[in-house]
């Protein structure tokens, strides 16, 4: 079920290339990479191809077996001797693919001279702007996301009883704060989609705007996040 999940996000996505007027897409947000084939480790690059529906994954060794794992039904490369990059960009050039795209939203200067570097400079004019396909994509949830945006909500509204529950006079906001992230952690959180914010008194009226203060006494003001998906949640 999984892997067909993914699959139909790169089905999706290829054809959104494909309309773009581009071969294939070369993905470096990390975000989009583990949206369409579900790795997650902190160093990959994601080549996908618009003819055959077809996706590679780039990767170092240290995820060797994760890759093979999470990225099920995507085509998985370990990079040893040069970067994941260098990498994606060498099999563009040998699968001679005429134009490619790239996120010019999550494309960083930076990343865009490691490409330039990466291609001859006869190629390097095969990489063509577009706008955040995949994002554009995400936006519109299947039902994977859905069910996890409900089970983020439901988590939400039980680690807002607890809190209610463990509050108490002389606890700190920061006290507060690692208690939340704490009780979210041990219910199945995969981690907090902002970072949390707990304020009280005159400090409530910059919530949004300030971080806990280790020896503020935290008592009224308080908001949580939860994360399942890419979701936050805020509720005083």
């Amino acid at each position: 079920m999984i892997t067909s999940l993914f699959s139909a996000r790169k089905l999706a996505a290829s054809r959104s290339v494909r309309a773009s007027g581009v071969s294939a897409l070369l993905i470096t947000h990390l975000p989009d990479v583990h949206y369409l084939c579900g790795f997650s480790g902190s160093n990959a690059v994601l080549v996908l191809f618009t003819g055959k529906h077809e996706a590679v994954l780039f990767t170092d060794g240290r995820y060797t077996r994760q890759a093979k794992a999470e990225a099920a039904g995507t085509t998985v490369e370990i990079v040893s001797q040069r970067s994941v990059l260098q990498e994606a960009c060498a099999l563009l050039q040998k699968s001679g693919v005429l134009s490619c795209g790239v996120d010019a939203a999550n494309t960083s200067l930076a990343v865009l001279e490691q490409i330039r570097k990466a291609m001859p400079a006869g190629r390097r004019n095969l990489f063509k702007p577009l706008p955040s396909l995949i994002a554009k994509q995400r936006e519109l949830k299947d039902s994977d996301e859905i069910s996890r945006m409900r089970r983020a909500a439901k988590l939400g509204c039980t680690l807002y009883e607890h809190i209610l529950e463990t509050i108490d006079y002389g606890m700190t906001e920061a006290q507060v704060a690692a208690e939340l992230e704490h009780a979210a952690r041990l219910r199945g959180a995969e981690g907090m989609s902002f970072e949390t914010i707990v304020a009280t008194g005159e400090r409530s009226r910059f919530r949004t705007a300030m971080r806990q203060r280790p020896g503020c006494r935290a008592m009224a003001s308080l908001h949580w996040t939860s994360v399942l998906c890419s979701q936050g949640t805020a509720r005083t």
